[in-house]
């Protein structure tokens, strides 16, 4: 029996070791520090990812586009614990959206969120390779507007508030 453990450990810590060996699955990339996520409140402070707040966005219509070269691309990962690429959480009493835009080899980034049929914003990401294979999160442009800058904000805590 303590074989049988030890040989179940040593499997899983040889995965763990050389689990991101293949630099071409998108699970190797998953270090990547790009995270981030922020809230939507309305001029009178409303959560408007709440959906129990009348006015607020209905949370399964929202939809992400990687933006490539003017081409819109619907984010739509059926196999992930996020399909839509996003994720909306609770934290200090407020929703809040993590967007997860698709990898790529760029220092930028560029997306849409639609909101709903006629709501759609632009995100802009902007990156520094961190070591060969991570890269930084550094600045965020919300429709073109600067909302998070690791030189003025927390760097380790990539959240801003949007005002509709």
């Amino acid at each position: 029996m303590k074989n049988t453990v030890k040989l179940i450990l040593m499997i899983i810590l040889m995965r763990i070791i050389v689990g991101c060996t293949n630099k071409d699955t998108p699970l190797c990339c998953a270090g990547d520090d790009t995270l981030f996520e922020f809230s939507l409140i309305n001029r009178d402070g409303l959560d408007l990812l709440d959906e129990n707040i009348t006015g607020s966005y209905n949370t399964e219509n929202i939809r992400l586009y990687d933006l490539v070269e003017n081409d819109e691309y619907l984010i739509n990962n059926p196999n992930s614990d996020y399909p839509k690429g996003y994720s909306i959480i609770k934290r200090d009493e407020i929703y809040r959206i993590r967007p997860s835009f698709s990898e790529t080899n760029k220092l930028s980034k560029e997306g849409i969120i639609e909101w709903s049929v006629t709501r759609r914003d632009t995100i802009f990401l902007e990156m520094i390779q961190q070591s060969e294979d991570v890269k930084r999160l550094v600045k965020v442009k919300y429709n073109n507007e600067v909302v998070w800058d690791e030189n003025t904000a927390n760097a380790d805590y990539r959240y801003f508030q949007i005002v509709k």
